[in-house]
């Protein structure tokens, strides 16, 4: 639970399509995600260096994403990500940035609706860049906002589960590709 799924790819560069396709061939279970350092901005006078989380429907595979509607409110029901057009903040975001539940946010050239708080991730501790609070978005939204370019500080992660032979089949078929 504390990689989100059985089995976790990462790379600085996004993975071939094959992998996802071999994946879901050998039966497991897959959902995409990225991260990366970027600017969340309110507006001219609120804005914050944050750690961007993408994910994709699905995510996580093992583990569970606690948000609320609220910056400390009651922890909702897990199974969900954010819409796309939506972001979900770190608590002390809203106050960084000046913002209230239904303001947008921007991203790069994406504006995006605060629809929630993320309260705990399952991976959170295997983000490789930490640099400010978490801001959750849609992997849908990210061609929108323009951020990612050549030479972007940005990992990719194929996060993978199902049962334990078929992580151990797709290892054997995947090594010889990495």
């Amino acid at each position: 639970r504390f990689l989100a799924a059985d089995m976790v790819l990462v790379s600085r560069t996004p993975m071939p399509e094959v992998w996802s396709a071999k994946a879901e061939e050998m039966g497991l279970r897959i959902t995409l995600g990225m991260g990366f350092p970027s600017m969340a901005v309110a507006d001219a006078d609120h804005m914050a260096l944050v750690s961007i989380k993408a994910v994709s429907d699905g995510y996580p595979l093992r583990g569970e994403l606690q948000w609320s509607s609220e910056p400390y409110g009651t922890i909702l029901p897990g199974g969900v990500i954010p819409r796309a057009g939506e972001a979900w903040l770190a608590p002390r975001l809203f106050a960084l940035l000046g913002i209230e539940l239904g303001d947008p946010v921007f991203v790069g050239e994406a504006e995006l609706t605060v629809s929630g708080a993320i309260r705990a991730e399952p991976d959170a501790t295997t983000a490789v860049f930490g640099f400010g609070p978490r801001l959750l978005m849609n992997t849908d939204d990210i061609p929108l906002t323009g951020v990612i370019q050549p030479g972007s500080r940005i990992e990719y992660r194929l996060l993978l589960g199902g049962s334990a032979e078929a992580i151990e089949a797709f290892s054997e078929w995947v090594t010889p590709e990495l």
